[in-house]
C-alpha cells in the first residue's frame, strides 16, 4: 500500500524584518514572507533574492527546528561580506564566468551574442551574476494558489544589469 506523496500547503505572509532599500511595491514596513505550511513541514521564503529563510521540521523526537542555513534577519542577507547565497536563487548564472566575458556562438560558429563588459566581483571573474545577482533583487509574487499550494516569485532582468544582455 502506497501513501500519496502530495503536500497541501496553505500561505500567509509574516513579518520578517525592516530593511533601507524597500520593495518597489511596498514600504519598508510592509516587508513579508511567504509561509508555506504542510503536515510536518513550514517553509518561508522571502521576495528579497527569491530567499528561502527558513525550513522547520521535526526531528525523530518531534522537536521542531530550523534546518535551513542562513540569516535571523533580512538585514543580514544584504550586508554579508562573504555572499554565501544561503537559501538565494543565484543567477543570473551559477557559477564563475572566466575574465567575465563571454560568447555565444550558432550552430556555425559565429558569434550571436558578445559580452565584454560583465561586472567583475570575484576577482577578475563574474560570479554568480554579478556584484548585484539575482540574490539581491526584489521578486514579485506573481501568483499564489487558491489552495495555497505554491506560488511564482518572478522578476525581469533588464538588457545591461550587470553587464548581461537582455530582454
Amino acid at each position: 500500500q502506497s501513501r500519496s506523496a502530495i503536500a497541501y500547503f496553505s500561505f500567509s505572509p509574516a513579518p520578517f524584518g525592516h530593511f533601507e532599500m524597500a520593495s518597489p511595491d511596498e514600504g519598508a514596513d510592509a516587508l513579508r514572507t511567504i509561509v508555506l505550511r504542510a503536515p510536518g513541514i513550514e517553509v518561508h521564503v522571502s521576495p528579497f533574492g527569491a530567499t528561502i529563510t527558513r525550513i522547520l521540521v521535526p526531528d525523530r523526537d518531534g522537536v521542531v527546528a530550523d534546518v535551513a542555513l542562513g540569516y535571523d534577519d533580512l538585514e543580514s542577507y544584504d550586508s554579508a561580506v562573504d555572499r554565501p547565497y544561503f537559501g538565494a536563487v543565484v543567477g543570473r548564472v551559477a557559477n564563475r564566468i572566466a575574465n567575465a566575458r563571454f560568447e555565444v556562438r550558432d550552430e556555425h560558429g559565429s558569434v550571436v551574442t558578445r559580452s565584454d563588459a560583465l561586472v567583475a566581483n570575484n576577482g577578475p571573474h563574474c560570479l554568480h551574476g554579478g556584484a548585484r545577482g539575482f540574490d539581491r533583487h526584489w521578486w514579485a509574487v506573481a501568483s499564489r494558489s487558491e489552495d495555497g499550494t505554491r506560488c511564482r516569485l518572478t522578476r525581469v532582468s533588464p538588457d545591461g544589469e550587470e553587464g548581461f544582455p537582455g530582454a
